[in-house]
């Protein structure tokens, strides 16, 4: 009687075997990638005059948002709230005096953003009309409902009324910083 061969049986185990260490590497390598991100945060305090508020089109809501240098990033903002699914706030009208409002600016990433550039700026939204007319003061709060779509632009317009922050400069700094921000039109900024 011919022996059995072995043979398919040890190829089989092999190609099992070979897969499963590849798999667990992978999960290895996944684990720790995903334990070494972390929050990056930059807040602070937007101070907006009366003639930042003058210089766009109104109503204008008020937006915050990361990214590199406009001239060469886009830049991901959403409307300034306390938090989220709070009320955003919008310029009905160029206020008596300057309005200061707080800001605040997270990364989820695996390393340090160096450089992060972090932007207030103010942003035309004609929707808001109806809701300026009978506003009893120049700065009113917005719900989500009233704004068509969720997101600012993808990037503040540089002859508008804007500010920024360069943050994360050094590599071994800390995680979180606190930067005021002066809004101002036609902000002249370098990279």
């Amino acid at each position: 009687m011919p022996k059995k061969s072995l043979h398919p049986w040890i190829g089989y185990s092999l190609i099992v075997l070979v897969g499963i260490t590849l798999l667990t590497a992978a999960g290895f390598v996944a684990l720790i990638w995903m334990l070494g991100h972390k929050f990056y945060v930059v807040s602070g305090r937007a101070h907006i005059p009366a003639d930042a508020v003058s210089h766009v089109s109104l109503p204008a809501l008020v937006c915050s948002g990361h990214g590199g240098p406009l001239d060469s990033s886009a830049v991901y903002g959403d409307p300034i709230r306390d938090d989220f699914g709070s009320p955003s706030v919008a310029f009905c009208r160029r206020p008596e005096q300057g309005q200061t409002l707080e800001y605040r600016e997270s990364l989820y990433y695996g390393s340090k953003p160096r450089r992060m550039h972090v932007y207030v700026w103010l942003e035309t939204h004609e929707e808001l009309s109806h809701a300026c007319e009978d506003a009893p003061t120049a700065l009113i709060t917005v719900n989500r409902d009233q704004l068509r779509g969720e997101r600012c632009h993808h990037k503040p317009e540089p002859t508008g009324s804007l500010g920024y922050a360069v943050a994360f400069t050094s590599f071994w700094g800390a995680d979180e910083e606190v930067i005021d921000i002066d809004v101002k039109p036609n902000a002249p900024f370098s990279r």
